[in-house]
């Protein structure tokens, strides 16, 4: 490069398009200062164009000496530099200023799509080729999304190439909602692996493969193993949409004896409770996404949120817990997501409470419950069997049930 320091009209000098970073009036107003009490400009780097300049190195110096008024700035003037040495000299040239997520992108993008190798561009922002080759990917599936996603979400997104749904689902999201996204399509896939996983183990093993419902006398041999257990005949998945995990249950051949018969049917009575208590609690939240997001009736009022900040000022809230909790995880905007996640909380609370039966822990969540279940009714949510059976136990008066 021509290191020769020359004296250039600051009007024939001109900012570079392919210049990544934000020149902001904070940080030109500093360095007008710096300038007019070393009264010393370090000189800028240029690209000739022509009969004009185009900033390599220095644009808040040449908005500084605008500022100043100067006439001429002191440059280093070159006429050699293709492309790719234009944009490694800019991303390293601003070693010396702190760079936001996004421009460490950009910059990122830049040297990438103008030709600079993967070894090269990995050590200027101190990463692995194998990175920047991830890079590459998600700006190519991007297009124009990129130019404003971080070195991160492009990872997410290029970790999706053969995907594309998935892969437009959390470039499209707003910028505070992609991880929950990333998280969330990680979870469906593993979900969807875990099924048919044990779709697998189920088929080869040669059972039946059960509903919702296991049929009366069937004898429980087990569950979660990797192959059937002996005397197996049928077997039940449980798919945990919040966990993204299956479960297997191994049902053997009816029981011939009384004894047997009864603790199939005391089983299968267990069994049934645990769907309805599974099925109660996916048709809660969904409610409660709906009213929370305006979906749900609207002739109701405010019974819901008051519980929320209620519970919220007791310290009775696990925020952190909860803020993905199944259809809750849908609701976006900071609010709606708070009043998600402590309802969420006063909701796994409710279930536990309803479906307990140590004496100590019903009491102890009995008040929360009843004003759970009353707030959701009080803005139009209708009570399954279930949750009435259960809420009827509770609302007893709890001397009138120790006589019982």
């Amino acid at each position: 490069m021509n290191e020769i320091i020359t004296e250039l009209r600051v009007e024939d000098i001109h900012p570079n398009k392919k210049h990544y970073r934000t020149v902001t009036d904070k940080a030109v107003a500093a360095l007008v200062q710096r300038i007019m009490l070393s009264h010393y400009i370090k000189p800028i780097v240029v690209l000739r164009d022509g009969d004009i300049f185009l900033i390599i190195e220095g644009h808040h110096r040449h908005a500084a000496a605008k500022e100043l008024g100067m006439e001429t700035l002191p440059a280093v003037v070159v006429d050699d530099y293709d492309e790719a040495q234009q944009a490694i000299w800019m991303v390293t040239s601003n070693y010396h200023v702190l760079e936001t997520p996004i421009e460490t992108s950009r910059g990122s993008q830049l040297m990438l799509t103008t030709g600079v190798p993967y070894e090269d561009a990995a050590r200027a922002y101190d990463k692995t080729p194998e990175q920047m080759e991830r890079v590459a990917a998600g700006v190519r599936l991007c297009g124009d999304y990129a130019e404003d996603m971080s070195l991160d979400r492009l990872f997410a997104v290029a970790e999706f190439e053969d995907d594309e749904e998935a892969a437009k689902r959390i470039m499209t999201c707003p910028e505070g909602e992609w991880e929950r996204a990333y998280d969330k399509i990680k979870k469906e896939r593993r979900l969807a692996v875990a099924v048919e996983a044990a779709k697998a183990i189920i088929e080869a093993s040669g059972v039946e493969l059960l509903g919702a419902c296991v049929p009366g006398g069937m004898s429980y041999l087990g569950h979660d193993s990797s192959e059937a257990p002996e005397g197996a005949t049928h077997a039940q998945m449980s798919v945990q949409e919040y966990m993204g995990t299956v479960a297997v249950y191994w049902y053997g051949k009816p029981a011939d004896s009384t004894e047997d018969l009864e603790v199939a049917a005391a089983r299968e009575k267990r069994d049934r409770r645990r769907a309805a208590f599974e099925a109660a609690d996916a048709r809660r939240l969904a409610f409660v996404r709906d009213h929370l997001t305006g979906k749900g009736p609207t002739t109701y009022g405010n019974e819901l949120r008051d519980l929320a900040v209620q519970v919220w000022e007791d310290g009775g809230a696990c925020i952190a817990k909860h803020l993905d909790d199944g259809p809750l995880s849908e609701i976006t905007g900071l609010t709606p997501r708070i009043y998600a996640a402590i309802l969420s909380s006063v909701g796994q609370r409710a279930r536990f409470t309803l479906n307990t039966t140590d004496w100590y822990w019903q009491q102890r969540g009995r008040a929360e419950t009843i004003a759970y279940f009353a707030a959701l009714v009080a803005v139009g949510y209708e009570l399954t069997d279930i949750e009435t059976e259960c809420l009827d136990v509770l609302t007893r008066d709890p001397e009138e049930a120790d006589d019982e």
